[in-house]
């Protein structure tokens, strides 16, 4: 029922049965007796709490900064999201274009491509979304500086995923995976691979 009436919060004007949705497990979750289980009783009451204090923020939030200044702030994220949606549209070819071609690149283009398709980028602008305009502009501004430990931190991430998918990525017939690629590069041993 919690997770009804937490749903039924993301409704739009219009949709009735999502009012009545909202209504209807509201005013069931105040009435529940849910002494017997203290922690479902804290998430009922935050939730019932956080719904109307957050509808209010937001409503006054939007109110004071008017439509036009929502809207343009919404509208540069978007674009700044679709320049990183290209770009990962671009890695994602120039992978399948490895894949098709059974092309094995040097260990550095692997990463290179690597950092975009790892998606970290898209998620970071897709969480920019919402805030003030000059926020997202500093927001992307710093990104596209690449900054060490954004880069670090993408790397360690790539470093796992590879080291968790090998097999099943070999399964498939991908040759270009971040293991063969630096195999082949640094002529790493079958036995030495687990140590390096």
């Amino acid at each position: 029922m919690l997770a009804l009436y937490e749903a039924s919060q993301l409704r739009v004007k219009g949709e009735d049965i999502l009012d009545e949705a909202l209504e209807f497990t509201a005013t069931h979750l105040e009435s529940f007796e849910l002494s017997s289980n203290p922690n479902l009783a804290n998430q009922v009451k935050h939730a019932l709490y956080q719904q109307l204090r957050n509808c209010c923020t937001r409503k006054n939030s939007v109110k004071s900064q008017g439509k036009s200044e929502v809207e343009r702030m919404l509208f540069s994220n978007i674009i700044q999201r679709s320049s990183t949606m290209k770009d990962l549209v671009r890695a994602y070819n120039t992978e399948a274009k490895w894949f098709i071609g059974g092309y094995l690149p040097r260990f550095d283009e692997y990463m290179g491509i690597g950092t975009v398709t790892s998606t970290y980028f898209l998620i970071a602008t897709t969480s920019f979304l919402g805030m003030a305009e000059l926020t997202i502009k500093e927001a992307f501004d710093w990104l596209r500086t690449k900054p060490k430990s954004f880069m670090a931190c993408i790397t360690i991430y790539q470093f796992v995923d590879d080291v968790a998918t090998y097999e099943v990525e070999k399964g498939t017939g991908q040759i270009a995976t971040g293991i063969e690629c630096y195999v082949k590069e640094h002529d790493v041993s079958k036995e030495d691979r687990g140590h390096e």
